[in-house]
């Protein structure tokens, strides 16, 4: 049985020793303190299967180890390894992520599938995924789907269960809903373009969510919606926009090649 946990992450200094010495010293410490908290039963819960991408991490303050080297490791991964599986718990960190994420007047237009190793159903998603590895060895599938078109129905939904949780009468919820109702007078294709922004809210907070868990993913437009509201039998109002898959890397040729971003001086400008 594979046991995944979450990764530790930490700055490698800078040296003149060469790179094969200093990843092996890495590797047996690795090797050293996962034996030492095995034996505590203390081991955290995302010590990850591939250290050596730290490599590429450069010096960082503890502020920064804390925040920035999760998502300095994260990469859209493109080798999954079809013989480690996610437990259900980790996953739902995941899609909590994705639940919890803000949206535009927190109306949440769309709806998340998980899907497992379901060796049909994968196999048809393969296919409409274009072929593409990710979806057939990734652990699990989330697909994100925007409603097509907001509803009056939706609103009124939501208003009702923010009555509810809130503890506030209905019939003082009338402004509120004056208020977000403003988005049904948007054209069609405007609310759809609208959901799918509120969509890929929710995606950026479930990739980072996955990298400070220490759980690959890999972002995949490159879908057929149409099938994937077949296979899936996504309700009409719906309409499948953009897989996450996610898993444990197999080490593939990406793993080692540094992040390539714009210089935050060029991409940020402070007024």
């Amino acid at each position: 049985m594979t046991i995944l946990f979450k990764r530790r992450y930490c700055a490698i200094p800078k040296t003149t020793l060469p790179t094969s010495f200093l990843l092996t010293l890495v590797l047996l410490w690795l090797t050293q303190v996962t034996e030492a908290l095995k034996d505590k039963d203390l081991m955290p819960r995302g010590i990850r299967q591939s250290p050596i991408r730290l490599m590429a991490v450069p010096r960082l303050t503890s502020v920064e180890s804390n925040t920035i080297a999760p998502l300095l490791w994260r990469y859209a991964t493109k080798q999954f390894n079809p013989s480690l599986i996610l437990p259900d718990e980790r996953v739902h960190l995941v899609t909590e992520a994705g639940r919890l994420a803000p949206t535009g007047y927190g109306l949440q237009p769309f709806r998340l599938d998980v899907v497992p190793r379901n060796p049909i159903i994968r196999h048809a998603l393969y296919e409409a995924s274009y072929k593409q590895n990710q979806t057939r060895d990734a652990s699990h599938l989330i697909i994100m789907s925007p409603l097509r078109c907001i509803s009056e129905t939706h609103i009124d939904r939501f208003v009702q269960l923010t009555a509810q949780t809130q503890h506030r009468p209905l019939d003082a919820m009338s402004g509120f809903k004056n208020m977000i109702s403003s988005v049904l007078s948007l054209s069609d294709s405007d609310k759809a373009a609208w959901a799918q922004r509120q969509a890929y809210i929710a995606l950026g907070f479930m990739l980072t969510t996955a990298a400070h868990e220490g759980i690959d993913a890999c972002p995949m437009e490159g879908i057929q919606g149409s099938e994937y509201d077949r296979i899936l039998n996504i309700p009409s109002t719906y309409k499948s926009l953009v897989q996450i898959a996610i898993g444990i890397r197999d080490n593939d040729k990406y793993t080692l090649m540094p992040k390539v971003r714009f210089p935050s001086s060029e991409l940020i400008t402070w007024h």
